[in-house]
């Protein structure tokens, strides 16, 4: 399942998600959700 949903300002991060199932998925997966939210904040503002 991909982070990124439909509806907007909603990622998704956990177990089901990317890149799979596992501690340590469920925590890469909070990062890379993390993480996308930070870049798309960082360009709304203008910043790269």
């Amino acid at each position: 399942m991909p982070h990124q949903t439909p509806f907007p300002n909603l990622v998704l991060a956990g177990n089901w998600t990317y890149p799979g199932t596992g501690q340590s998925a469920a925590v890469t997966s909070g990062h890379m959700a993390g993480m996308k939210i930070l870049a798309k904040e960082a360009a709304r503002q203008g910043r790269s």
